[in-house]
């Protein structure tokens, strides 16, 4: 049972990190909730997504401590919400690892990827010319992962479609260090924000958070 993270931040919003070593059957042993274990594997044939979708629902019952029914629905964008909770949360998942951060009342994003070299041949669709010039060299690859999480974690707190990665999203220059925090901004025809992003390296994982205020 490898929970690897559970901890409250900025006002009873709550970030768990598991890394996922259980097969399906012990998945749902922990999960003990046969409604939320039939909801979670509803039109899923892909194994690896089965793993992800049921311990995305065991979180969920462990940070809301209920053992009532869950099912995970998602709106018209893909975004993720509970009918039965007053709850907003966002989920990520990577290989192995799986993370939710749920919050009463603000607008949550998170993001966590597993830290590859290979991100240097995507990083012209999602890093700028400016942020090119920013990065460290002595950490390039970890820089342009929290470039990349922060941006994601940017783009699931707005939530909708037709955002440029290097055109309607920024982050300003920081000095990489193995947890921190940055500046993010988003800028759509309707819609601008600054926020603070929040990162830390988790094992060989990147991960990234932020909450915006629900205006």
């Amino acid at each position: 049972m490898p929970l690897i993270l559970n901890k409250m931040i900025e006002n009873e919003s709550q970030l768990l990190v598991w890394e996922t070593t259980e097969n399906q059957e012990d998945i749902e042993f922990l999960i003990q909730n046969p409604f939320s274990i039939a909801a979670a594997l509803k039109n899923i044939h892909n194994p690896k997504r089965i793993r992800e979708k049921l311990i995305t629902t065991l979180l969920l019952h462990r940070a809301l401590q209920t053992n009532n029914p869950i099912e995970l629905e998602y709106d018209d964008f893909g975004k993720p919400f509970l009918k039965s909770f007053p709850i907003k949360l966002s989920v990520s998942h990577s290989a192995n690892y799986v993370c939710i951060l749920l919050s009463p009342d603000k607008i949550p994003g998170i993001d966590i990827e597993i830290i590859r070299t290979r991100i240097e041949k995507l990083a012209e669709k999602f890093i700028s010319p400016k942020e090119f010039g920013e990065l460290e060299q002595s950490h390039p690859i970890e820089h342009m992962h929290v470039i990349w999480g922060a941006k994601e974690t940017m783009y699931k707190i707005y939530g909708k479609k037709g955002v440029d990665f290097k055109e309607n999203m920024s982050i300003e220059p920081f000095q990489y260090l193995e947890k921190g925090q940055i500046i993010g901004r988003i800028q759509m025809k309707n819609f601008g924000k600054e926020m603070d992003i929040h990162y830390e390296k988790i094992s060989n994982c990147m991960l990234t958070w932020g909450l915006l205020e629900n205006d």
